[in-house]
């Protein structure tokens, strides 16, 4: 069986690219080529966009937190790694694995590939770390 950061550290790579790196490339290609909405973002400037892609990561943050929160307050419900045999709950080997996603050093920010440096700058200088 892993141990306890390593198996938390594989769930946030997956969670970082199969759910924010998706969701991100998805808002970054409907920015820049604006196909989807009828031009609401051709008049932004490449500033206003990098805001808004800060913007999308404090929403979507916002609702990670409270999905991962269901886990920690409604015990019926689970999210576990089993390996070997063994069976091990994720809320059980996080102190808090609702915030694991949002903290300076969480999830996004060490996994995500779809964020580039400056995004993540920006973000840094948003949530005032």
């Amino acid at each position: 069986m892993k141990k306890d950061n390593e198996i938390l550290d594989l769930f946030g790579k997956i969670f970082a690219e199969e759910v924010f790196d998706a969701n991100l490339l998805l808002l970054t290609q409907s920015i820049e080529y604006d196909e989807l909405y009828d031009g609401i973002f051709k008049n932004l400037t490449k500033e206003q966009k990098k805001e808004y892609v800060i913007f999308f990561h404090t929403n979507f943050s916002n609702i990670f937190f409270s999905f991962f929160k269901i886990f920690e307050d409604y015990k019926e419900f689970n999210l576990s790694f089993e390996s070997d045999n063994q069976k091990v709950k994720l809320t059980d080997i996080s102190t808090n694995l609702f915030g694991e996603h949002l903290a300076e050093h969480g999830w996004i920010l060490r996994f995500s590939k779809a964020l580039t440096d400056e995004m993540k700058e920006g973000i840094k200088k948003d949530m005032n770390w």
